[in-house]
């Protein structure tokens, strides 16, 4: 059905704040994606990161729909996500360390906004019975198998999270700059397969490191990304030379394990 248009629209109260729910002449169920971020907390630049991600991924884009809503200052374009990829985008709001530092109840909201938000839109909207209240056997099988499989998508995305979110958490507790090839293997040892020229090829794709070359580029160490470590050795016939090794300054690895992480999410 290409011509889609809301035939009612609610606020929904959840967790001390308005979900806005839209029902469509598809019989589907549309979330605004802005009250979902207002409601968790965020700041304005992870709701546009999060607007973006819904127009974006690969995956969510198929849910994601824009609605012109009436509201108390007229109508406007409001950015929606099906009610049925609701789970899995939450599940990529990623509770990363600095979230837990700095945002506490911010990420206490998102644990609840994955757990609970889309069964309450859906009690508001749909004549929603759970499986152990339905009296026939194989409606009851095939409500079961619904939950299940919706519980097991939210469950494997938020633990593919966690091999990289707790070496992001380790990298916050050190002090020390790495080579490149140190931070390959500890990735490689928390679940993120890369080798050292692997990860040399996506610093450069990210302008990190130099093309041709592994000498960090001048935006990566204004950024506190990359820092480089100098001496003077003497070459076999006595001539004086001067080397240089980039290493990754904590910054710089948390900055890089939280963007394989986005990558792997996408």
């Amino acid at each position: 059905m290409n011509n889609i248009f809301p035939v009612e629209q609610k606020l929904v109260p959840f967790n001390g704040a308005n979900l806005l729910g839209v029902k469509a002449n598809d019989g589907k169920v549309y979330v605004g994606v802005r009250w979902v971020c207002e409601g968790i907390g965020l700041t304005e630049g992870q709701m546009k990161g999060e607007r973006k991600k819904v127009q974006e991924d690969v995956v969510l884009r198929e849910g994601g729909r824009n609605f012109v809503l009436n509201g108390n200052g007229g109508a406007r374009e409001v950015l929606t996500i099906e009610l049925d990829f609701l789970p899995l985008w939450l599940a990529k709001i990623s509770i990363t360390p600095n979230m837990q530092r700095h945002q506490p109840e911010v990420t206490e909201k998102l644990v609840q906004y994955q757990l609970k938000a889309k069964s309450v839109l859906a009690s508001a909207f749909i004549q929603y019975t759970p499986s152990y209240q339905i009296d026939d056997p194989i409606a009851r099988a095939e409500r079961w198998i619904e939950e299940t499989k919706e519980k097991r998508m939210l469950v494997e995305a938020i633990e593919e999270q966690k091999p990289l979110v707790s070496f992001a958490e380790i990298c916050m507790q050190s002090d020390e700059s790495v080579k490149v090839r140190d931070l390959a293997h500890s990735l490689s040892s928390h679940g993120f397969k890369i080798g050292q020229n692997r990860l040399f090829d996506k610093l450069r794709d990210w302008k990190l490191i130099c093309q041709n070359s592994t000498e960090p580029t001048q935006r990566a160490v204004e950024q506190g990304l990359f820092e480089v470590v100098t001496g003077v050795k003497q070459k076999p016939t006595g001539e004086p030379f001067t080397w240089r090794t980039p290493y990754i300054t904590v910054k710089g690895q948390v900055y890089v394990t939280d963007r394989l992480r986005k990558e792997r999410g996408a």
